[in-house]
């Protein structure tokens, strides 16, 4: 099985980005799943020309909520 690999969208410019960004690291590095964060204020390409809002989370190439996401990274055993 491939290694799972989230991908953020943010802004420098998001204060929800800011907030949430270093919880879905540490969660994920528990996981052992990577992390990529793009700066769409930074990048250039169509694919961050499309980002509409941020944050913008898909997770093995696909957009979720950060409630889905939440539940993926949750810890073991916590409801």
């Amino acid at each position: 099985m491939a290694k799972r690999k989230i991908i953020v969208y943010k802004s420098d410019h998001c204060g929800v980005c800011a907030q949430v960004l270093p919880a879905i690291k540490e969660l994920a590095k528990k996981k052992n799943i990577s992390v990529k964060v793009i700066d769409v204020d930074a990048c250039h390409t169509k694919e961050c020309d499309a980002v509409k809002y941020t944050p913008l989370v898909k997770i093995d190439n696909r957009e979720v909520s950060l409630e889905q996401l939440a539940q993926i990274l949750k810890p073991e055993g916590q409801k």
